[in-house]
């Protein structure tokens, strides 16, 4: 009742809106992890991936046979999406640290059409705001909601020209460069925080060196 219940989501562009579906396939490769069996691979589960940002969180490989379920393919400028309980709008491009390897079965896999678009250019308008909003109506389950593949592509994004996207996701990429290096800065100061406190009570200062 939801679905209908909801008014249709609208976004004012200045570009024109398409489906997902005209700028992007779904990967559909799989592999079984048990078959490799001590072999180390990169493997991405939800847990691993920031909400919003997409950064990597506590990501190492892991070995194969480790794994218990079968595993989706992914490869280099592809874009992984959260199936499940997408409004924790869990979205990982596949670039720089990890962009081969294998993932769960809860993320989809998107190969962007690269004369169509630009992979930051998607990763940021999947993790936007208007994107997780209208997953809403779209979402299946009560308890773990999931939103299908066929649903997410009949989404309508705004797709400018490919040299206007390479300029914009410029601008995206040094922001989450800064992204990545406050984050740094932040997991460090509990750290600093507590040596400058130990070192103060040695030295007798006053004043913590943080």
């Amino acid at each position: 009742p939801a679905y209908f219940l909801q008014e249709s989501e609208e976004l004012s562009s200045a570009y024109p809106m398409l489906p997902l579906a005209k700028v992007v396939k779904e990967r559909k490769g799989t592999v079984d992890p048990q078959a490799l069996g001590d072999s180390s691979i990169n493997y991405l589960s939800l847990e691993n991936v920031r909400p919003q940002t997409g950064e990597l969180h506590n990501f190492k490989p892991k070995l194969a046979k480790e794994i218990k379920s079968r595993s989706k393919v992914f490869d280099e400028n592809d874009v992984l999406y959260g199936k499940l309980r997408p409004e924790l709008n869990k979205v990982y491009l596949c670039q720089g640290e990890l962009n081969t390897g294998v993932c769960s079965g809860e993320f989809l896999v998107l190969s962007p059409i690269r004369d169509k678009i630009n992979p930051i250019y998607l990763r940021h308008i999947l993790a936007s705001l208007y994107i997780t909003s209208i997953v809403q109506k779209y979402r299946m389950g009560a308890s773990l909601p999931r939103i299908s593949i066929n649903d997410l592509l009949k989404i309508e994004i705004p797709v400018p020209p490919i040299e206007t996207q390479n300029q914009i996701s410029q601008q995206l990429m040094e922001v989450d460069l800064k992204i990545k290096m406050l984050r740094r800065e932040l997991d460090s100061l509990p750290y600093s925080q507590t040596s400058a406190l130990v070192q103060s009570m040695v030295n007798g200062s006053k004043n913590l060196n943080i």
